[in-house]
């Protein structure tokens, strides 16, 4: 029966990432950096990164993009038009320093019957991120978790949008607009990758996830709003 929901929610509006005090707040609720009775980091599992995701990501800025900084520092003849580090620069801009994707396969119903059987989804989990790697590579992933200390079993996402082909500035920049376009969200996050997820859980479960919901296709579920309110909380 094709009963069980899927959602892959992208960090946006309030929840966007458009700060380096966004980013810590996303880390210590990601790898559950602070004290709570609701919440336990035993119940968390690291499948990609390390335990310091503020780190994580400036390694991607690093990678991704010094190269690109020096060719175009090169290019400048005056000193304050060079940039020294493109990780605070992206900051002073006001755009998405970063991006979250919360994956979740079935809703707190589901699990409420089928909770002895969810360390499964680590599995499902691991083959959706190989999944995302291939069909989303301009995605950077820096790190990703699972919680299981919460109604539903989901996975945090953060990487950095990185796209190439800019006419002016660098030639390589961040950018989640040209990243995770229309197309991007419903093809490969609400089309292809609802398949590979559908497919991962079928072979753990033998349970098909639902289909697309027209409308519906980026609301948010009751854990993903939970996320956000609580991440929203953590930078106060």
């Amino acid at each position: 029966m094709e009963n069980v929901s899927y959602s892959a929610h992208i960090s946006n509006g309030k929840s966007a990432i458009t700060s380096k005090k966004a980013l810590a707040g996303v880390a210590k609720h990601n790898l559950r950096k602070y004290k709570s009775a609701d919440y336990s980091s035993d119940n968390i599992r690291l499948i990609y990164g390390t335990t310091d995701l503020f780190q994580d990501v400036k390694r991607v800025y690093h990678r991704e993009f010094d190269d690109a900084v020096k060719e175009y520092n090169s290019r400048q003849k005056r000193e304050d038009r060079k940039i020294k580090d493109y990780f605070e620069h992206v900051e002073g801009l006001n755009q998405d320093m970063a991006v979250e994707i919360i994956f979740q396969c079935g809703d707190k119903k589901y699990w409420d019957e089928h909770w002895k059987n969810k360390n499964y989804m680590s599995e499902v989990f691991d083959y959706i991120l190989e999944c995302l790697q291939k069909l989303l590579p301009e995605f950077k992933i820096a790190n990703a978790v699972i919680h299981f200390d919460e109604a539903s079993p989901h996975m945090h996402v953060v990487g950095v949008p990185v796209w190439e082909g800019a006419k002016r500035g660098l030639s390589k920049k961040v950018s989640k607009r040209n990243v995770f376009t229309p197309q991007t969200l419903s093809v490969i996050l609400q089309d292809k990758l609802r398949a590979e997820a559908s497919y991962g859980f079928e072979c753990y479960f033998k349970e098909q996830l639902a289909e697309k919901k027209k409308g519906r296709n980026h609301d948010l579920s009751v854990t993903e709003y939970k996320v956000a309110q609580e991440s929203r909380s953590l930078l106060i």
